[in-house]
């Protein structure tokens, strides 16, 4: 019994640490600081409920002053969903600047890409924006995710009250809290 015993408790160790070892990975995929848009603050953090998981976060520099927001829920808790969305990740980092801005194009490659390498049983929700810092532009596409909240603070700047002037206030009025709904499946 107790050599039983000493077995299970050194299995039982072994997994431990590779469960933080698999956490100490899945941190490092996440951004370590948001990238420096001037006329946007970014932020993001994820606390895993046990160690490690599907949720995901990551910010894509795409040059010229344009960033891309991703936010995704991949189904499952623990390890496997860990992997699934390391798989969303590296889908994300490898299509983002070749679809020039299409984002309804780098959703659907991506969904082909987690397809071929999960099957059917394996899926995420997705939400992916990209921002364009000189026209204030920021567009969107929600791929079953819960829709994000975008929050603007008072004090439009020049681009904004252009924009408004025009009839086409890109992010609401000033202190305004937008869903960021997107028409069809959510």
């Amino acid at each position: 019994e107790n050599s039983q015993l000493v077995r299970r408790m050194a299995d039982e160790e072994r997994l431990k640490h590779e469960l933080e070892m698999a956490a100490e990975v899945q941190r490092r995929l996440f951004p370590e600081c948001p990238p420096d848009i001037p006329s946007v603050e970014l932020y993001g953090i994820c606390h895993p409920a046990r160690g490690v998981g599907g949720d995901f976060y990551d910010f894509v520099t795409l040059g010229e002053g344009k960033v891309g927001v991703a936010v995704a829920d991949v189904a499952g808790k623990g390890i496997s969903a860990a992997l699934l969305m390391s798989i969303v990740q590296a889908s994300l980092r490898s299509q983002a600047q070749a679809v020039n801005g299409r984002v309804t194009d780098l959703v659907s490659t991506m969904n082909r890409l987690l397809h071929r390498s999960t099957g059917a049983s394996g899926y995420a929700s997705f939400f992916y924006a990209q921002y364009e810092e000189c026209s204030g532009l920021l567009t969107y596409v929600n791929a079953g995710h819960n829709p994000p909240l975008l929050i603007r603070a008072a004090g439009a700047s020049e681009i904004e009250r252009a924009a408004a002037a025009s009839g086409s206030t890109p992010f609401g009025g000033p202190d305004s809290a937008v869903y960021l709904d997107a028409p069809g499946v959510n």
